[in-house]
């Protein structure tokens, strides 16, 4: 009777096995991949929505703007204050401005591509010249420059985006 004890003792596992591991590390590989995937691809979606709202605001502002110059039959100036980051619309002979439209810390215009350096409206409410508004937007996975480029009289707006 005392070698029938051996069936009573129970035997432990004492580790896993090769299989078992590669299993659950196979298991977290997957996992992490789909979940970095994932975050890269929200970052790039925030990103891109990002930059649609700076370029939505600033052809608000500009056609705004342009309403204002039209409403009140006088011309106007749209300039851009690079120690504040906003853009500012002044009309003709006015002390004062008539709106402003700032914008986010990480996007700087580096430049108004016109004659003058700044944008001017007739009393129409039409745009005298061609302008291209060159800037930069400090994205994650996003190193473009974006411009938008607005044309004279018709005032047709193009997006470009460029390395």
């Amino acid at each position: 009777m005392k070698g029938n004890k051996k069936l009573f003792i129970s035997q432990s596992k004492r580790g896993y096995t090769l299989v078992e591991v590669l299993c659950v590390l196979m298991l977290l590989s997957i996992g992490i991949s789909t979940a970095l995937y994932s975050i890269e691809y929200v970052v790039k979606t925030t990103n891109k929505v990002n930059k649609l709202n700076i370029v939505n605001s600033i052809i608000e502002f500009i056609d705004n703007s342009k309403l204002c110059c039209k409403a009140a039959q006088n011309s106007g100036t749209i300039y851009y204050f690079t120690n504040g980051n906003y853009l500012e619309f002044r009309l003709q002979n006015k002390s004062s401005y008539q709106s402003r439209v700032y914008l986010t810390e990480d996007t700087a215009i580096e430049n108004i591509n016109t004659s003058t350096g700044y944008i001017s409206i007739n009393n129409e409410g039409i745009i005298v010249q061609g302008c291209t508004i060159n800037f930069n937007k400090g994205l994650v996975y996003d190193k473009k420059k974006h411009s938008v480029t607005i044309y004279p009289v018709t005032g047709y707006i193009e997006l470009k985006e460029y390395v």
